[in-house]
């Protein structure tokens, strides 16, 4: 993969990122679309929500798997995605729901408790971090800090 590829997708992450900040802060997300009936799923590495899409600009009104997870509050009623913002409806589970067995989606993907969910997302700006420290890359590591503070307040 050749460096400008790496740097741009790293840039977009940030973006991503700074996105949150401000969505965090403003509660604002504008034309969202809404995601109902909806559950955490893994594959891989990666956490994505699968549910029932409605108000999608694409005119998607079917169930979806969503792309990579990025952020998830659903206290606030909020997700973030690589592409996108979803407003959060009910949940496919109740939280004390424990005695469904877990949806399959194919060889690789699978549901997860929201927990895992949650624990995944919030290892991405370290994550991030820990790619632009390989690169050696000072002014977006400490871009990088910087959202982490505001993300956590650390």
């Amino acid at each position: 993969m050749n460096d400008r590829l790496v740097l741009n997708e790293i840039d977009y992450a940030i973006d991503i990122l700074r996105d949150i900040v401000e969505v965090k802060r403003s509660r604002n997300l504008g034309h969202a679309p809404t995601i109902h009936k909806w559950i955490p799923v893994k594959t891989g590495a990666r956490v994505a929500l699968w549910g029932q899409v409605t108000g999608h600009p694409e005119r998607i009104e079917q169930d979806v798997m969503t792309s990579p997870l990025f952020y998830i509050d659903p206290e606030a009623g909020f997700a973030r995605t690589r592409s996108r913002w979803y407003w959060l409806d009910k949940p496919l589970r109740d939280e004390n729901d424990l005695a469904h067995e877990a949806m399959v989606f194919g060889p690789d993907s699978v549901e997860v408790p929201l927990e895992e969910a949650l624990s995944v997302t919030r290892t991405i700006p370290n994550l991030l971090l820990i790619e632009v420290e390989i690169l050696g890359d000072e002014h977006r590591s400490e871009r990088v800090r910087e959202i982490q503070k505001q993300l956590f307040n650390y």
